[in-house]
């Protein structure tokens, strides 16, 4: 049975659409739901010789934000949630995470970037279902590119 929900959020508008869909399935399913986010790493390079990943404490904060957000929404829903912030390269710090907990659905908003975009930027989402080990659902924007 689906009670143990957990959706990944990164504050984009299909991050919020995913949260919608998340909230209505946990009310339906009277389910719980934990709000997941990554602050992202981003790899710099100091010099010629090294490249250093690093978070910077503006995403770290900026997470932190929305997760407060995104719980206080949940809470005012009805709906038990808690909460979790990471921090690194957001799609394996994502099945990390999984890997690690019990869940019996991800939901997680997908940007429908193009093949060009996805060849150079990828995609978390992507990576996701391809990796996971459990049902995830993909929640797009009406009109979004698949």
């Amino acid at each position: 049975m689906l009670k143990n929900l957990v959706v990944a959020v990164d504050g984009s508008k299909e991050s919020d659409k995913a949260v919608s869909t998340a909230i209505e399935l946990a009310k339906a399913l009277s389910g719980t739901l934990t709000v997941l986010s990554v602050a992202p790493m981003h790899a710099v390079t100091p010099g010629a010789a090294a490249t250093v990943p690093i978070v910077h404490d503006a995403e770290v904060k900026i997470h932190q934000e929305l997760l407060s957000r995104v719980h206080d929404q949940v809470a005012l829903a009805g709906v038990k949630a808690k909460t979790v912030l990471l921090d690194g390269f957001v799609a394996e710090e994502i099945l990390h995470y999984l890997d690690e907990h019990s869940f019996d659905l991800l939901i997680m908003g997908a940007r429908g970037l193009s093949a060009g975009q996805r060849l150079f930027l990828g995609s978390v989402s992507d990576a996701v279902v391809h990796h996971a080990k459990l049902p995830v659902l993909i929640v797009r924007l009406q009109g979004s590119a698949p």
